[in-house]
């Protein structure tokens, strides 16, 4: 029993919280009118990244790539160089 009082004071303070910042909001259009535009930004962003993902590959790693055995070699060369 002590837990559903419990229960209840916690969500009563939770509602408490989401009016005090819908009256915020009704107070001050101008934040919502900007949160609106920042919530529809976000939105797009998310759309935009999920076309992001679908359309990507996973990444090579450096020896997988077909100059990889000529760069080792050039790079080989130079440190002969430098050792001479």
């Amino acid at each position: 029993m002590w837990n559903s009082i419990k229960q209840f004071f916690i969500d009563w303070s939770y509602f408490r919280v989401m009016n005090k910042g819908a009256k915020f909001f009704d107070k001050n259009p101008v934040v919502q009118g900007r949160f609106e535009e920042v919530e529809d930004w976000l939105e797009h962003m998310e759309d935009r990244l999920a076309a992001v993902e679908e359309n990507s590959h996973p990444c090579k790693e450096l020896h997988e790539f077909d100059a990889y055995p000529e760069l080792i070699h050039r790079l080989s060369a130079v440190e002969q160089h430098i050792d001479k």
